[in-house]
């Protein structure tokens, strides 16, 4: 299910009311325009929600609610268990998903390989879990990019 931006709560609140069972997995990341360390969603705006007796259609007029993300046909997208029970198991005592650490430092040259894409690149930052803001040039520019950890290797 999709939240209005900054009622995410309040969404969670209401839909629990009406007897969903709501997930929505934090972790400390860094937000906001300082771009300080804070618990923030692992989701932005997005919330798991299961009822017992598949009562969706009330979501649609929930306060803070901006939709139910659709499947096939006139059902919501099914989500397994075993995926929930999967985050849930990187929760710490906190409550807050531990993010895979960055391995890159920032000025650290790195290789980019996506497909077809093999460029040089140079990190600028982190820029939310697992991902990371490079500089590479491209067409005689230098342009920044954001890209998953994943493509990166050291070069």
């Amino acid at each position: 299910m999709r939240a209005r931006p900054q009622l995410l709560a309040r969404a969670i609140i209401n839909m629990e009311r009406q007897g969903f069972e709501c997930y929505a997995p934090h972790a400390m990341m860094r937000g906001g325009r300082a771009r300080r360390l804070r618990r923030c969603p692992l989701f932005m705006g997005y919330v798991f929600a299961r009822h017992p007796e598949a009562r969706w259609v009330s979501l649609r007029g929930t306060f803070g609610v901006l939709g139910v993300i659709m499947g096939t046909g006139e059902r919501p997208a099914p989500l397994p268990h075993a995926e929930i029970e999967r985050l849930r198991a990187r929760e710490g005592r906190d409550g807050l998903i531990k993010l895979q650490e960055c391995e890159f430092e920032q000025g650290e040259r790195v290789h980019l390989e996506r497909g077809v894409v093999s460029l040089d690149a140079i990190v600028d930052g982190m820029s939310g879990p697992d991902r990371v803001f490079v500089l590479m040039q491209v067409l005689g520019r230098w342009t920044r990019a954001e890209v998953s950890v994943g493509n990166l290797s050291r070069g």
